[in-house]
């Protein structure tokens, strides 16, 4: 068998015999004969005191400094080892309006995330 032979062979076999492989456990699992694996529940953490304070604190001072700098609105989200544990919408979406900022309010920020991504890489 010349070598391109031996490869060709080689990778039917690492790409096909896993395929072939897969579609025998789907099709026994649409026939019910395994039963699914239910996961265990996580336990859920009491909240960090500290936390909470800081949180309620950052929020007022959110209120105060968006009056005293006239913002019309802004969405403010803090994520702490990868969950979001502070998400708030201050002020309204345009200025003249009563539609208030929320968690899904679209706010486009063109440029500005320029001065602090690259902190976050």
């Amino acid at each position: 068998m010349t070598k391109r032979k031996h490869y060709i062979f080689l990778a039917i076999l690492l790409i096909g015999l896993p395929l072939i492989l897969m579609q025998g456990l789907v099709s026994k699992k649409a026939e019910g004969n395994i039963a699914p694996v239910k996961a265990p529940p996580i336990p859920k953490a009491d909240p960090n005191p500290f936390i909470v304070e800081l949180l309620a604190d950052y929020e007022r001072k959110i209120d105060s400094l968006s009056n005293q700098s006239h913002t019309p609105g802004a969405a403010i989200a803090i994520v702490y080892d990868t969950t979001i544990i502070f998400l708030k919408g201050v002020g309204v979406r345009k200025v003249g309006t009563t539609d208030l900022v929320d968690a899904h309010t679209v706010i486009r920020h063109a440029s500005v995330s320029k001065s602090f991504a690259s902190y976050l890489t």
